[in-house]
């Protein structure tokens, strides 16, 4: 950006703002915004361990695996960590047995047709 070219001296800051052709208001703007975040390294890390285990690690589970390379972090700042890059874990479906897997399923015909005989057994026998 042309702000990172202007000096800190106040006589200067006047000269280079009018030779650069931009404003002193723009330059004391520039100067007052947030730097991009520098790359950490526990957010690179971070990263690793979550694609290394394909998605599925939320924070609890990072900060463990964290510990056990070595590195002591805190679980909210993994937190914060993985909002910043948007990282959040997928947890696998859990397989559910149904009743037909069990032997005990009886399909809809089945139970109409018992209801039917039952009824029918009762009206006849009186």
């Amino acid at each position: 950006m042309i702000y990172q070219i202007i000096q800190e001296d106040e006589k200067a800051v006047h000269q280079a703002c009018r030779v650069l052709q931009v404003s002193r208001s723009g330059y004391y703007a520039a100067r007052q915004r947030p730097k991009p975040p520098a790359i950490c390294s526990a957010s690179v890390r971070v990263k690793a361990v979550f694609a290394a285990h394909q998605g599925c690690y939320g924070s609890r589970r990072i900060v463990d695996e964290l510990h056990e390379q070595g590195l002591k972090i805190g679980r909210y700042k993994v937190r914060r960590l993985m909002r910043e890059v948007a990282l959040k874990p997928v947890w696998k479906k859990k397989l559910m047995k149904s009743l037909i897997n069990r032997g005990a399923h009886m399909s809809v015909v089945e139970e109409i047709t018992r209801c039917i005989v039952a009824q029918y057994s009762e009206t006849s026998g009186q």
